[in-house]
């Protein structure tokens, strides 16, 4: 199949998609559990790709198509994680070269295939790539697909849940699933909720909630996932957790500018997060792949940044969403209200911890 031009890019199509797509399937159904793509033409996107090869159970069918320019970051720390899953050329890939591999996760490598491409001028960074193709034939499996607890009172909804998503590691293995943990108790003086920003990765909203349960203050502190769209999956990971959910339906002009739609989901949850709890005065706003100090909940109290944790007044929420950026403006919401030019901040000023509470 052709994988060049498969986005448009003004006036043309170019391919935009180069990197690292994972999909996992079931092993007895075929059924398709989780599809995650990683840009690792991009600094980061690495680290990522590692979480999630690490949180694929054992059993599972894998399937990964790296699409140049893949290789950009792919680090040592990527490049063994696959290989521990099996592959023997990952290590081989050149520049412009196609990859692709199927795994039973925690057995072998099924099939692997690396297709070269050849130099059509001297410009390498917009020659096309050539076509890779695989058929493999795979034997259904009921081999550890239940687990034991799968049985157990209380959990039936889990288990369901976990025989549909993929991805969720400790939270479905069968030996000592993951369990939320009681939290240490903290004296709150101040009610602030924590809207969690995200769209489909949800085994990231996961880790963070786990995050904030372990931060003192955490199990005191209200938590809402905001998800950009309907997602059933959000949803039903939502009520076993029994934190609410709050689905973004966008309506009207939608814009082509690529950060849109980050845009004005960020907006819709900075507007419904102060909806959702009237009373409050504050709230902070955690984009879903973020990682969290300890004491988060604790030290976290400070007027911030737009960014990818922050917190916000009300007030100020208010003054936020008036200078919003439209659909059709081509630009990162939290640079654009930074900019003079905006008049927002006028003579305020920004107060940010001196050690960083998040790392994204």
């Amino acid at each position: 199949k052709d994988i060049n031009r498969t986005m448009p890019w003004g006036t043309k199509r170019e391919r935009l998609h180069g990197g690292v797509h994972v999909v996992i399937l079931h092993q007895q159904t075929g059924a398709l559990m989780r599809a995650e793509s990683f840009m690792t033409w991009q600094p980061s996107n690495h680290r990522m790709l590692v979480t999630m090869l690490k949180t694929i159970n054992n059993g599972r069918l894998c399937l990964l198509l790296g699409v140049p320019e893949f290789t950009g970051h792919l680090k040592e720390d990527s490049i063994g994680a696959i290989q521990a899953l099996g592959s023997s050329f990952i290590d081989k890939v050149a520049f412009k070269d196609a990859w692709f591999m199927i795994i039973r996760k925690g057995e072998r490598s099924l099939h692997e295939a690396i297709v070269t491409s050849k130099q059509q001028g001297e410009n390498l960074t917009f020659n096309d790539v050539s076509p890779i193709t695989a058929h493999v034939t795979v034997l259904k499996t009921s081999e550890g697909v239940e687990c034991n607890w799968y049985k157990t009172a209380g959990m039936e909804q889990r288990a369901a849940f976990c025989n549909s998503y993929g991805g969720y590691g400790s939270f479905c293995r069968c030996h000592q699933p993951w369990m939320p943990n009681p939290g240490v108790s903290y004296v709150m003086h101040e009610k602030i909720p924590i809207a969690i920003a995200t769209a489909k990765r949800l085994p990231n909203v996961l880790r963070l909630i786990d995050s904030l349960w372990n931060s003192p203050g955490g199990r005191e502190t209200p938590i809402g996932i905001f998800v950009d769209g309907i997602n059933h999956e959000a949803s039903e990971l939502g009520d076993i957790l029994h934190i609410p959910v709050f689905f973004h339906q966008r309506t009207g002009p939608q814009g082509d500018a690529p950060g849109s739609p980050v845009n004005q989901h960020i907006a819709f949850t900075l507007e419904h997060v102060f909806q959702q709890f009237p009373e409050v005065d504050k709230a902070i706003i955690l984009e879903d792949d973020l990682q969290l100090a300890p004491d988060f909940i604790t030290l976290y109290r400070v007027h911030s940044v737009p960014a990818y944790g922050w917190m916000v007044r009300r007030t100020w929420a208010i003054k936020m969403l008036d200078h919003w950026p439209n659909a059709t403006q081509d630009v990162d919401w939290d640079l654009y209200l930074r900019n003079a030019n905006t008049g927002l901040l006028g003579n305020w000023d920004i107060i940010i911890p001196e050690v960083p509470r998040t790392k994204h």
